[in-house]
């Protein structure tokens, strides 16, 4: 009990100035406790989170179920200094930042660092921790063990699984060269997991040191060097041996296996492009230049949808995007994003998939760009029959108006609607056809304002694909045909106890506490865009620091939570 009651006592002095502010502390006061790094290291539980960020020790373990992105974000942080971890993550973001200072307990006496590593590890010992959940890797001579950084890395656990049991110098360096902030973070998080030096140096081979002279090769020679084994690869003119590469590569073995005997310039370009690490990796494997000719095709025919559409398989697969056709036949099996995207691109006008996928991104329209064979022509016009210069002119119908309401009661991905710099959108159809439909079903019932013009504004492409499902304006001046409202009516404001919103704790009957509000959230678990769980990890709780550390300061995020208040906090 008195070690319950010191813990208390702590947290109660940290934030002492928040309760006199009123403002959310970012420093703990002069007589906050201090702690040491061994102090921190013995409360390394789920169930006892403490953690170190920026010289200051917070105790998290109220806060796991909460954070927005999951547990084992905060969990692979519990008992060590984890200031790389969040600042590569969270680097200048204020709600992160204030939902962190609410469970500041001190600051730390000492340094974070362990004591420097004395053991060396052979290369054997390294590969025996070759799982997620048992992770060892090689960088530079240093041995790391990243069994807990998988979950927490920002770019993805694949990324380091790729790494375990390995030398991932390669991998590493490739995509956190140069001297950029976010290369640091990435040293700066790698530091924090070092657990000793390799002994005896690597046993992966290294990359291939370009040749003095390089040589001049065929398409029709890279293509005799196509297996895991022997792999050659031109891109950009240039010819690479990519086979020691191939273990080492962060995104995986099969985006380079994809690449061995082909011209890979689509590829590479639609995946690195602009990207200094990607070309500093592929220039180590440098072997010659590619002479003759390319699979590049001659852009010079003129098709039709129809003609498109005879070619609709994965062995012959027309596409057009933006009045342009395309042979996307041979990128199906490179294409760095899998081949079902490509797929559902053959014998279709896929314009409306390509840009809600890629934007004007230069990168993937420079790989499209290599797979032009022409321009689209445009469907005949039927003839229409000349009326009478005495016939009555044809009233124009007025453009018809929809209220937010109305927009809000089309919120699935069936019957999407959505409105945007006061224009009413129905994206039924849209949800199914773009590529990323969850990113469509995000904006279902909803105003799309902010983020559309943050995204797109000014694009004239954009404009002219989201037209397509333009059906009228935002107002009430004309009301549309009333559609039945899936929002039921809030009971009667009331007053409750933290006790009984307790009570009301599963994803049917789910009550939670937001700024002292009580909310009636179980019609919302369903439809909130960033998934259901996010909304059952606050049922039954003050999930007040949940939802500030995920949407302090956002408009949209409050207007939503508003139609679900029932009551205050008594």
């Amino acid at each position: 009990m008195s070690v319950i009651a010191s813990r208390i006592g702590r947290l109660a002095v940290a934030l002492l100035p928040l309760a006199i502010a009123g403002t959310v502390v970012t420093a703990p006061s002069a007589q906050a406790a201090t702690f040491t790094l061994q102090d921190v290291q013995q409360h390394a539980s789920g169930q006892d989170c403490w953690s170190i960020v920026s010289g200051n020790v917070y105790d998290l373990t109220s806060w796991i179920g909460l954070h927005p992105g999951g547990q084992s974000t905060i969990t692979a942080m519990c008992g060590r200094d984890a200031t790389a971890s969040y600042v590569s993550q969270h680097s200048r973001e204020s709600s992160p930042a204030k939902a962190l200072a609410r469970y500041l307990i001190g600051t730390l006496s000492g340094s974070s660092t362990p004591p420097p590593t004395t053991s060396t590890y052979t290369m054997t010992e390294v590969a025996a921790h070759n799982s997620a959940t048992n992770c060892w890797s090689v960088v530079s001579g240093g041995v790391y063990d990243l069994s807990t950084w998988g979950p927490n890395h920002p770019g993805g656990a694949s990324v380091i699984t790729a790494m375990c049991g390995k030398d991932g110098t390669a991998g590493f360096l490739g995509t956190h060269s140069g001297t950029s902030t976010k290369t640091a973070n990435a040293v700066a998080a790698l530091a924090s997991f070092k657990i000793g030096t390799l002994s005896g140096g690597s046993s992966t081979p290294p990359p291939p040191t370009p040749p003095t002279a390089l040589g001049s090769y065929t398409l029709a020679q890279v293509a005799t060097h196509s297996t895991a084994t022997d792999c050659w690869s031109a891109v950009s003119s240039s010819v690479y041996n990519l086979t020691a590469w191939i273990g080492q590569h962060p995104g995986g073995q099969s985006t380079i296996i994809a690449m061995c005997g082909k011209d890979a310039t689509a590829s590479f370009v639609g995946k690195h492009s602009g990207s200094a690490g990607a070309n500093t990796a592929l220039a180590l494997y440098k072997i010659g230049t590619l002479t003759g000719a390319t699979a590049t095709v001659t852009a010079s025919g003129s098709y039709t949808l129809a003609q498109v559409a005879t070619h609709s398989t994965a062995t012959d697969c027309w596409s057009a995007v933006s009045s342009s056709v395309y042979n996307l036949t041979t990128w199906i099996g490179q294409h760095p994003g899998g081949q079902s995207t490509i797929l559902a691109m053959c014998g279709i006008d896929a314009t409306d998939m390509y840009l809600g996928k890629h934007h004007l991104d230069a990168g993937p329209a420079s790989s499209l760009a290599l797979y032009k064979i022409g321009t689209l022509l445009a469907s005949p016009v039927q003839p229409v029959a000349v009326t009478s210069p005495a016939a009555t002119p044809v009233a124009v119908p007025q453009a018809k108006r929809f209220t937010m309401k109305q927009v809000r009661a089309h919120h699935t991905s069936s019957r999407c609607w959505s409105t945007a710099n006061s224009s009413v959108y129905n994206f039924s159809r849209w949800t199914k056809a773009h590529p990323k439909s969850a990113l469509v079903q995000r904006v279902c019932g909803r105003n799309s304002t902010k983020f559309y013009n943050a995204r797109f504004g000014g694009v004239a492409k954009a404009s002219t694909v989201l037209r397509k499902y333009h059906i009228g304006a935002l107002g009430s001046a004309i009301p549309a045909p009333a559609q039945p409202s899936t929002t039921p009516a809030a009971p009667a404001a009331g007053t409750y106890t933290l006790a009984q919103v307790a009570t009301h704790s599963t994803a049917a009957d789910c009550w939670s506490v937001v700024n002292g509000s009580v909310y009636d959230l179980a019609k919302w678990v369903s439809r909130h865009p960033g998934g259901s769980g996010t909304i059952t990890g606050m049922c039954g709780k003050d999930a007040t620091t949940s939802f500030l550390g995920k949407h302090s300061g956002s408009a949209s995020a409050n207007a939503a939570l508003a139609p679900f208040k029932i009551g205050a906090i008594a």
